[in-house]
């Protein structure tokens, strides 16, 4: 059976002839395209969206899975961008230390003898 999913987004035109559902609506995609609209938040798994409620009766929205806040995201970015700097610092550092070395281990050429005539 294929996979069912929730669109989010309207998509003009038709597929298979038939026009795409307007959002809320569902549809059977094959998997591949499913989870390609799902990658792209076209469309959503019905299954990971539902809707929970609260102790108060109210609906809450449950995030899809896989989702994680903004500020989670932006301290996983500040982490990498800081471990980069980091890294590059670092085979600066050694790209110096063997520059230094390779200088001191090159023999020096002999003077240059002056003519006298």
């Amino acid at each position: 059976m294929a996979p069912l999913v929730r669109m989010r987004a309207l998509i003009s035109g038709s597929r298979n002839g038939k026009k795409w559902p307007k959002p809320g609506q569902t549809i059977d995609l094959p998997e591949a395209e499913a989870a390609q609209l799902i990658a792209q938040g076209i469309a959503e798994d019905p299954a990971a969206a539902e809707t929970a409620t609260s102790a108060e009766g109210a609906e809450q929205a449950v995030a899809p899975a896989g989702n994680k806040p903004l500020a989670s995201i932006r301290e996983e970015v500040k982490e990498a961008l800081a471990a980069e700097a980091k890294a590059k610092e670092e085979a600066e550092k050694a790209e110096a230390e063997a520059k230094a070395a390779a200088a001191k281990e090159k023999p020096k050429a002999p003077a240059a003898k002056s003519k006298e005539a």
